[in-house]
């Protein structure tokens, strides 16, 4: 005798206690609570968008969009807007910082949560008098440019800070500094962008430094999602050519850009979507777009149902124990 009743049909194992929906959010709408949340509460990730690059040579990596990850979020039944931060702008100006991310923000009217953007990489000198410029401030900081040759004040331009309000955990890390020296400036070099988990790591003699590592969210989430299961990775710096050579400094595991060198350009974007800052010059890089990802519990099904319950259930993806 079937343990459902007598009922002939689908059968809900006694170790069944229900599953999980993970909804991701790419972009500017709202978000309503799932028909079947056993909790009324979720698991937030708020990535914010990643800081853009410069192309000046010797221009430091971008930092990565604030990371904020919240457990037990409270689900009002009406919908809650979400606003899906934008990378920051790439700069062209001689001088002139990358531009910092947009923030993103789950709006709940009783406990909103916001992911500040991504900090700009610093721009760096080549030629001429003018000290490097320090990467911004944002959820993780930019690196801070480098100066190879000409006359002027030596020393360090700072990365830029990383978010760290006194409420809530950090939302990321600081950017690496920039070196440079008066002239020839051997040990100039630009600093990667800081990551959600990771620094920026400072550059050695010309070689631009690694941008810094995001954090992998595979553990909550699950897997195919951001870059391997990572976001909020700070892009790489600029190589100083020829000194470093062909050098490209990595950007940090969450969708940090690659540094470029000299005139073989190299450097790439943030990747969208991860909150990954952009890699320092020479092309001006923006920086990848932020995300959402809200992660329900899910109420198991028991007892008799119908066939269109049934049908209705596995179309939303809402019923997870059907075999």
């Amino acid at each position: 005798m079937p343990s459902n009743g007598g009922i002939i049909g689908k059968e809900n194992k006694p170790n069944q206690s229900g599953g999980t929906k993970v909804t991701s959010i790419t972009a500017d709408g709202t978000f309503t609570i799932s028909t079947n949340n056993s909790l009324d509460t979720a698991t937030v990730l708020v990535v914010a968008g990643g800081g853009g690059g410069q192309n000046n040579s010797g221009s430091g990596g971008a930092g990565a969009g604030g990371f904020r990850l919240i457990t037990s979020q409270p689900l009002p039944a009406s919908a809650v807007p979400v606003t899906i931060g934008a990378g920051g702008a790439n700069s062209n100006v001689i001088g002139q910082s990358g531009g910092e991310g947009e923030d993103s923000v789950f709006n709940s009217a009783s406990n909103p949560r916001t992911s500040t953007g991504g900090g700009g990489g610093g721009a760096g000198y080549v030629n001429g008098g003018n000290a490097p410029e320090g990467g911004t401030p944002g959820g993780s900081g930019g690196g801070g440019g480098m100066r190879s040759t000409g006359s002027g004040a030596s020393g360090a331009s700072p990365g830029g800070t990383g978010n760290s309000p006194p409420t809530s955990p950090s939302q990321g890390s600081n950017g690496g500094p920039g070196l440079s020296a008066t002239i020839p400036g051997p040990a100039a070099a630009a600093g990667g962008g800081g990551g959600h988990s990771e620094v920026g790591a400072t550059g050695v003699t010309n070689i631009g430094g690694k941008g810094g590592d995001g954090t992998d969210v595979t553990p909550t989430f699950g897997p195919g999602y951001g870059d391997n299961g990572y976001f909020a990775g700070g892009g790489g710096s600029m190589t100083q050519w020829p000194g470093g050579g062909t050098y490209f400094a990595p950007g940090g595991d969450g969708g940090g850009g690659q540094g470029g060198t000299g005139p073989g350009g190299g450097n790439t974007a943030g990747t969208a979507n991860t909150g990954g800052g952009a890699g320092g010059g020479p092309i001006a890089r923006a920086g990848g777009s932020g995300i959402v990802l809200v992660k329900e519990s899910i109420r198991s099904m028991s007892g008799v149902w119908s066939m269109s319950d049934a049908y209705d259930y596995k179309k939303s993806d809402e019923w997870v124990n059907m075999e």
